[in-house]
């Protein structure tokens, strides 16, 4: 978990307006001092200290009263040095305090009156490490020279591979899991009696990763004059919002996507995943794309019924980290077909094995070690209406 700098403004006054926050230098250096500028409107009244907090330890910044103007609103303008921080990327939060007022601190310590995000960097490292956290997939990227094939990588002592090899990179296919309690640990690379270390360079942290099983960027042509759309929202209730490449990653795979969230940032989360053809905005909402929380991906899956030719086209469609899976096509208890194919998507109006057929049952193995999901999407020709075939359970 990436540290907070909390800042307490003790005041005894009422909410703040436009509350900013702005760090002098923009993204400061590992090691050394830097200011923190708070800038809003309040009406205030003599104050005590201004406390920051870091990674839970308390330091005291400045002293002092408040000066504020004698009218309402009043501005609020107050700069003071924060102590030298580890290079990491911390969130800045700029909260207040009434002593009187238990139930409105409660409230205040939970709403944050403003935010930022500050970057304080380190000496360059000899790598870089992408994604920083949450995956199990990563990218190395640095002065490695000729890679050998006695190179090994380790993440917080604890050997990493397989490893795909190049010059000046390294993809690590399997990152070692550890727990979240683990953190920011570090990534060394060895080869030929070198040894490269890129200090904390990859988190551990407790991460939810969920599949949105159709996406694509803009509006794409299909069909029949149709004009496909992707509509995916998120709403968060909760107090603190989470921030994108810090909380959240969304990472797009061509027509699909993934989306990794912090653990802690999922209480209060609402989203909704729609493909809607623009073409029909008019007529239709769209249709609702269930978003699948991938470690809930089992060996295998069953899809019925689905029907076969008639005014539709369908499309089987499959999600998984392997390179293949086995399809079996069934009528009833009557096996019609079965193929193991890397494939993610298999247009099935087009194999002469399910003519004459009109509706069937689709089963999906990936095996013990290639969890996936799939689903059929079933698309009249005219009204361009989706209907999808999601997994039985």
């Amino acid at each position: 978990m990436k540290p907070v700098i909390a800042v307490l403004l003790v005041l005894v006054a009422l909410p703040l307006a436009g509350q900013t926050i702005t760090v002098d230098p923009p993204q400061p250096v590992a090691g050394a001092p830097f200011t923190l500028r708070l800038q809003g409107l309040a009406q205030c009244l003599p104050a005590g200290p201004i406390h920051v907090l870091v990674a839970g330890d308390t330091v005291v910044v400045t002293t002092g009263a408040e000066t504020c103007g004698g009218s309402f609103p009043n501005s609020y303008d107050r700069t003071f040095t924060l102590p030298p921080l580890p290079a990491g990327t911390y969130r800045v939060l700029a909260r207040r305090f009434l002593p009187f007022y238990p139930l409105a601190n409660l409230r205040n310590l939970l709403s944050p009156l403003g935010e930022t995000m500050v970057t304080v960097t380190g000496a360059a490292a000899p790598f870089t490490v992408s994604p920083s956290w949450g995956e199990t997939k990563v990218t190395l990227r640095g002065n490695f020279g000729p890679v050998t094939p006695d190179t090994t990588v380790t993440f917080g002592g604890v050997a990493a591979g397989p490893l795909t090899l190049g010059e000046d990179v390294l993809i690590v296919e399997g990152v070692p899991e550890l727990p979240a309690s683990a953190g920011a640990v570090d990534v060394v690379v060895r080869r030929g009696g070198q040894t490269l270390t890129c200090h904390s360079c990859y988190s551990y942290v407790a991460v939810e990763k969920r599949l949105l099983p159709s996406y694509v960027e803009g509006v794409i042509p299909g069909a029949h004059g149709s004009r496909w759309r992707t509509i995916f929202e998120m709403f968060h209730s909760g107090n603190v919002q989470p921030i994108a490449g810090v909380d959240t990653r969304f990472s797009p795979r061509g027509d699909h996507a993934y989306y990794t969230i912090r653990s802690e940032m999922l209480p209060g989360i609402a989203w909704s995943l729609r493909v809607r053809d623009e073409s029909r905005a008019a007529t239709t909402y769209g249709t609702e794309v269930p978003i699948v929380r991938v470690a809930d991906f089992p060996d295998g899956v069953q899809l019925y019924p689905v029907p076969i030719g008639g005014d539709f086209r369908q499309t089987l469609r499959l999600f998984h980290e392997r390179n293949e899976a086995t399809i079996a096509f069934w009528d009833g208890k009557e096996l019609i077909h079965s193929m193991t194919t890397a494939l993610r998507s298999v247009d099935l109006g087009s194999m002469p094995e399910l003519a004459g057929h009109d509706r069937i049952r689709i089963t999906v193995n990936g095996g013990v070690f290639n969890p996936l999901w799939a689903y059929v999407s079933v698309t009249h020709n005219e009204t361009q209406h989706v209907t999808l075939v999601t997994p039985q359970r």
